[in-house]
């Protein structure tokens, strides 16, 4: 057991050092503001380009009270976030009110096009929708084409569709807004990348009654696969592929067929044939919504349920079950992963992880420590998928979610896979091994003075983190990325929710001044370690200490 000794002293230096060592950012911001959504439960919102680049697709209220449709960039691999300048709306499409766009989904192709769906509905009386692809990086962008207006539908007809994937000969496939209300079609462009901007319907998704909600994903085949809710009693959830050489197959009940409605799905497929699917059973209220899991394959058909997790009303009142879980795969070895807000026990946003013949899925990571409060983590996002092959999720994990209401931002993390775990991802056993970590006080944090902290850890790591939190996250990894509000001199100490102390090397001892701000007295903060591996992009931990609280004192 090796001992390293160091002594904190103060935060002021921390902002220097967010700055100088974006590598060692565990979690990013992609974005913040006011109403700031990715628009979409779809996973679809977060593309990544032949280069590596990464795309997020948001909604930004800005402060003349338009609505953007805009992107973010990320050139390297969601260390930092850039804004492009291109807006996808303009005012004749939900840029401008009063029916602002307020939902979005995105695909990319094999030239790193990117192909956008948007649209603006608004219960009982508006709904409109929109398609334009465009170049992120030079900003040229094809004319916006109103698929409202191209189906023949009028702004009256309820809907919605927002749906968007991309084939193998990049034909663009769209979920789109009918002529009837709640029942939406699926639409092809009549040419690769959809030049020219023109589309034909196949048809309606459900063979009758209604398709709402409706999900799509490409497999390895060119199947089109399509999950729904049919608004047949008592609600069912289903699923339908389109082949486009024989056209609509028969479609499969996923959920159940007893009260009350099934909804809310999300489809990933892999290299391999199968297709992954995540909903919801008994969605309605005052039900216990039952999140489970199902794999389609063509010589089987679909599954049996594998549980995911279970919540009651008392969890989820005023929550969207919709709003908090994202699914993808492994496309080489079908290995499934969901990143969801976990209401059945203190609402984390964690991930879960299943191999391909595994029989249930196993803890891979929480990203965010328990919080019941009604807008803590929404819109979870997993990138990934099976055309273009860059695209794909393969064995990284990029994870992006919502934190917060009116005013809110957008998170991104990436976990790597590591040596085919299917519990656990990156550096938590780089090197076949971890690190156990605990942390001691030797004295109490007094203002202008010094507290000495001695740490505990069972190997000696490659490098340390030493963090303070106003929240004890309690062996969650802190986000060091969160913005440092100015203090005195400025400081930062307890001013935001985290402050990042300083890395220490291995067998180094490191100081830092404590400010002698009057407002720190009695306040409490909790000190945490992390052991990270800087051989890593976006480092990850290795080990995390559980927080230890210290309360200031004059």
């Amino acid at each position: 057991m090796s001992r390293l000794r160091f002594v904190v002293r103060s935060a002021c230096a921390a902002t220097a050092l967010l700055l100088a060592a974006p590598s060692l950012l565990a979690q990013t911001t992609i974005a913040q503001g006011t109403a700031l959504t990715f628009g979409s439960s779809a996973h679809a919102n977060l593309v990544q380009d032949g280069a590596g680049r990464l795309y997020a697709l948001l909604l930004e209220d800005q402060p003349n009270g338009d609505r953007a449709l805009a992107l973010q960039v990320s050139f390297d691999g969601g260390v930092s976030w850039n804004r492009l300048p291109t807006i996808l709306n303009d005012a004749t499409s939900g840029l401008q009110g009063p029916n602002l766009t307020n939902n979005a989904a995105c695909a990319i192709d094999d030239q790193g096009a990117l192909h956008v769906t948007w649209a603006a509905h608004y219960y009982p009386s508006y709904y409109a929708q929109y398609y334009r692809s465009c170049d992120p990086l030079s900003g040229a962008c094809s004319p916006i084409v109103d698929v409202t207006l191209l189906q023949g539908a009028a702004n009256t007809a309820r809907t919605a569709a927002m749906a968007i994937a991309v084939d193998a000969a990049n034909t663009i496939w769209l979920v789109a807004q009918s002529t009837s209300s709640w029942v939406e079609h699926l639409l092809r462009s009549t040419q690769p990348y959809a030049a020219g901007g023109t589309f034909a319907s196949v048809g309606s998704i459900s063979p009758s009654a209604s398709s709402q909600t409706s999900r799509i994903a490409i497999d390895a085949q060119g199947l089109v696969h399509c999950a729904y809710y049919r608004n047949v009693s008592p609600g069912i959830y289903e699923h339908r592929a389109y082949d486009p050489q024989s056209g609509w197959g028969v479609p499969t009940t996923l959920g159940n067929t007893t009260s009350p409605q099934d909804y809310y799905g999300l489809l990933s497929s892999d290299a391999l044939g199968n297709v992954h699917a995540v909903l919801v059973k008994d969605a309605a209220s005052p039900a216990t919504w039952d999140f489970v899991y199902r794999r389609w394959d063509v010589g089987n058909g679909w599954s049996a349920e594998t549980p995911l997790f279970q919540a009651d009303p008392s969890r989820y009142t005023g929550i969207a079950n919709f709003r908090i879980f994202a699914l993808a795969c492994n496309e080489t070895t079908g290995r499934v992963s969901v990143l969801y807000r976990d209401l059945a026990s203190d609402a984390r946003l964690k991930v879960v992880s299943k191999a391909l013949g595994a029989l249930a899925f196993q803890h891979a990571a929480d990203l965010r420590p328990g919080d019941l409060a009604l807008n803590a983590y929404s819109e979870p996002v997993l990138r990934g998928t099976l055309f273009p092959a860059f695209n794909r999720a393969g064995a990284t994990l990029d994870c992006a979610w919502r934190e917060g209401g009116a005013s809110s931002r957008l998170l991104f993390q990436r976990l790597p896979e590591c040596n085919g775990s299917l519990a656990r991802f990156g550096p938590a056993c780089v090197d076949g091994a971890g690190a156990s970590l605990a942390l001691s006080f030797e004295g109490a944090p007094c203002l202008g003075g010094a507290l000495a902290v001695g740490l505990r850890t069972s190997q000696l790591p490659s490098l340390l983190i030493v963090g303070l939190s106003s929240t004890n996250w309690n062996g969650i990894p802190l986000p060091f990325d969160l913005a440092l509000l100015g203090g005195p001199q400025g400081c930062a100490l307890l001013t935001s929710q985290e402050t990042i102390l300083g890395p220490v090397a291995a067998g180094t001892l490191s100081s830092f001044p404590v400010p002698t701000t009057p407002l720190l007295v009695g306040q409490t903060g909790y000190f945490q370690a992390l052991v990270v591996d800087p051989r890593l992009g976006v480092a990850l931990p290795i080990a995390t200490s559980d927080g230890l609280a210290a309360t200031f004192q004059r």
